[in-house]
This record gives C-alpha cells, sequence and structure tokens, in this order.
C-alpha cells in the first residue's frame, strides 16, 4: 500500500483481515480491547462484513458506512475508518450513521488520534497504533494457519505503522543497531516496541 492511499483501501484490507480471522473473542479484542463472553454467545453465526453501506444523512448527504461486521443476525459492530485524527471529523456523519444504522451493539471511530474518547454521541474511539499493536500479538501467538493470512495482515500493519502512524521502514532494525534517528522519534519507537513486544 502506497502512501497517500484512500481510506477504502485501509478497509478493504481490514474487512479481509477480519474475514480471515472469523472469531469472535479475536476479532473483539482487536477492535474493543478485550473479549466480551456475553457478546460472544449472540454471535455465533458466520462473519459478513459490509462495506460502504448508502445512508442519506440528516441534510440530505448521501453518506457510507466503512466497516459493518454482523455474525449471522447479530449487528455487532460498525467501524467508521479515518486516516487523521478524530477531532477534525464532521460529527454529522458519525451521528447520521447512529441514527440511520441503528441496533448495532458498538460503534467504533478509528483515527490516529483523539482529544475525547466518544463522538458524535455514540462511537468510541480506537487508535491505528492500538489496532497494530493488537494484530502483532494475535500474529505471535499463531492464531493464523496458513503463512499466507500471517504476512498479508503483518503486511498490512507494515503499512499504517509507516503511512499513517509515521514510523520509519525498518523502524525496530534502525532503532536496535542505533541508525540515525531523532531523539523524539527514538523515544516513540522505544515505547511502540515496549506495547508490541517486538
Amino acid at each position: 500500500m502506497v502512501v497517500g492511499a484512500r481510506e477504502e483501501a485501509y478497509s478493504d484490507w481490514l474487512k479481509w483481515i477480519f474475514e480471515q480471522i472469523q472469531s469472535p473473542a479475536i476479532i473483539f479484542t482487536v477492535i474493543l480491547g478485550k473479549t466480551d463472553p456475553l457478546m460472544e454467545e449472540y454471535c455465533k453465526g458466520r462473519l459478513i462484513v459490509n462495506r460502504e453501506f448508502g445512508i442519506t444523512g440528516i441534510d440530505g448527504a448521501k453518506r457510507r458506512t466503512d466497516l459493518e461486521l454482523v455474525f449471522g443476525n447479530r449487528r455487532a459492530i460498525v467501524v467508521e475508518v479515518k486516516k487523521g485524527s478524530a477531532d477534525i471529523i464532521d460529527v454529522r456523519q458519525l451521528q447520521d450513521q447512529l441514527q440511520h444504522r441503528q441496533g448495532f451493539d458498538h460503534y467504533i471511530l478509528l483515527a490516529t488520534s483523539a482529544a475525547n474518547k466518544v463522538y458524535g454521541g455514540g462511537f468510541y474511539v480506537l487508535t491505528w497504533e492500538e489496532v497494530c499493536i493488537r494484530l502483532r500479538h494475535i500474529v505471535q501467538q499463531r492464531h493464523f494457519k496458513s503463512a499466507v493470512q500471517t504476512a498479508m495482515i503483518l503486511a498490512f500493519v507494515g503499512a499504517v505503522e509507516q503511512n499513517i502512524l509515521g514510523l520509519p521502514g525498518n523502524f525496530a532494525r534502525r532503532y536496535r543497531y542505533n541508525e540515525v534517528i531523532s531523539s523524539s522519534l527514538r523515544y516513540r519507537i522505544q515505547t511502540y516496541l515496549e506495547k508490541t513486544h517486538l
């Protein structure tokens, strides 16, 4: 994935990743940060990930949902994908989704950063850093039988780390071998490596 790729490209890749995972427990860990045994009981059916479901906003604007995760008949999670900060999003977009896509258990706003925990009256913030770290942990725990699945998920994580989070290529190796990195970036990489256990 190249620098400047549109949000749709990241949404498509996330759709593919969730379809490979299938397990509600693992998906909840990636998106919610924890398993939810009660909700897992309701999510027994096969996962379907809907993309670009069209809605008409309160102001007449045409909008689309990025990701809708549905297990059987259980409407589990809506994810709005943003490459930037949650603080620059038009909250009407989120309010329209809450209005027109009611009945989901969780509404998530995926962004690089956020000043608040909730936006638009019901979208909870999930950061790209959290997604990358959680996906790395899942790969380390060998939840995937296929080397292709593992490679594609790690490729996605690497693309996000470089293109959205702004980490340099081969940041772990460059950090370990003291290659020239600014002190602020070095501290950021150190903190990230501690979280990922790389």
